[in-house]
């Protein structure tokens, strides 16, 4: 039996984004529903657990500013994640996003 491609019917609802993952990787990620309310499920649950792996919108960062330029607050902002970074008890900053192994962010400022 041959490898057929599975056709799919379009979806009545459907929403896409644009998401970074920890490595540094843009990825395009489509969800698809029957309805809108099912989407908006589908959406929350995918969120918590894209954005729980550290992985970060790679649109909202880069509309209308530099990404790697510090909050409004003056906090530096991690350039491979684009998060604010925690404040350190060693006189700096830290990146507390974590890879899939559980390791932490290399990146570091001093002051």
């Amino acid at each position: 039996m041959k490898n057929e491609p599975t056709m799919l019917p379009e979806a009545p609802a459907s929403a896409t984004a644009k998401m970074t993952s920890p490595a540094g990787i843009e990825w395009m990620v489509t969800l698809r529903d029957l309805s809108a309310s099912g989407l908006l499920k589908k959406i929350n649950r995918l969120e918590d657990e894209l954005l729980g792996a550290g992985w970060t919108s790679a649109t909202a960062s880069n509309v209308g500013s530099d990404a790697n330029a510090p909050a409004a607050d003056g906090t530096p902002v991690c350039p491979v994640h684009r998060v604010p970074m925690k404040r350190s008890k060693f006189n700096g900053w830290y990146c507390s996003q974590r890879d899939s192994a559980g390791n932490y962010c290399k990146e570091e400022v001093k002051n």
